[in-house]
């Protein structure tokens, strides 16, 4: 059994979640986020193993094991951009809540905004980690040695004008970590006056922004590392519910936050499992 820290960052999310949510259950394989689109709801497993994917040199692998006390959904759709390709590697029991409702939670309640807001999503470093990837000559670092370098020193930060000059002061390197109408995912942030008449993410949260130190990102722009990630293969076992959640979408629903662009025939419905 996974014990869940309580002391954990993101405790104010989780027990929002539990509180407002609605238990579903997923099968082995199932989708619980797509990078395809952004995400209807965001989940909490209760129980069970997920697997963040995500392409490596044209790859799938296995990016991270997700289990009991992680979220899914939260950093898509606070970026406006989803970020999160999860599947289920186990039966899974997860809390699920509707996008509208959780951009209500997140702008009603100051501990859930506190604790979203100062806390990276390792699908947020993915992404912004294949963005610079692509601005550098192959035979870089491998994504995963990214991730894990950007892991113990990059964090988000807000975009006011003070924020953003202490961490230049500081002798970091900002990222725009949202999509936002004014500039492209990734754009690097050199002065506050940039971010000025930048609006939020275009499904309704605050800009997210990252900041990393300059000397760690020279660092992995520079060396050289013929190493290749290795799909990971974690089994894990289910672990019983004390009842059977109705089964979940059997894909995950679309968000009604920022995709306009979307035919009708695309979205999907929550209610209830469909046929395929």
């Amino acid at each position: 059994m996974t014990l869940i820290d309580p002391n954990h960052p993101l405790t104010p999310l989780r027990d929002a979640l539990k509180a407002e949510g609605t238990l579903l259950s997923f099968e082995v394989g199932q989708s619980l986020c797509e990078e395809s689109y952004l995400p209807g709801h965001v989940l909490l497993i209760e129980s069970g193993m997920a697997r963040l994917l995500g392409k490596n040199e044209g790859r799938l692998t296995t990016l991270g094991k997700l289990e009991a006390g992680n979220v899914i959904g939260a950093a898509s759709l606070m970026r406006g951009q989803s970020c999160e390709e999860v599947r289920a590697a186990t039966e899974l029991v997860a809390w699920s809540l509707p996008d509208q409702d959780f951009r209500n939670l997140y702008h009603s309640n100051q501990q859930v905004r506190d604790c979203c807001d100062n806390y990276l999503w390792t699908s947020e470093l993915v992404a912004l980690s294949n963005e610079l990837l692509t601005r550098m000559a192959e035979g870089n670092h491998a994504l995963s040695i990214w991730i894990e370098a950007l892991s113990r020193e990059a964090k988000p930060i807000s975009s006011s004008a003070e924020t953003i000059n202490a961490s230049l002061e500081q002798g970091n390197r900002i990222f725009l970590a949202s999509s936002a109408p004014e500039a492209p995912f990734g754009t690097e942030v050199t002065a506050s006056k940039s971010t000025e008449n930048w609006s939020g993410s275009e499904s309704g949260f605050p800009l997210r922004l990252i900041s990393i130190p300059s000397a760690q990102l020279a660092q992995l722009f520079n060396s050289k590392d013929s190493s290749r990630d290795q799909t990971k293969t974690e089994e894990g076992s289910s672990t019983e519910a004390r009842y059977v959640p109705p089964s979940a979408p059997s894909r995950p629903p679309v968000s009604s936050l920022n995709n306009a662009a979307l035919s009708e025939d695309f979205f999907v419905s929550g209610q209830g499992p469909l046929q395929e």
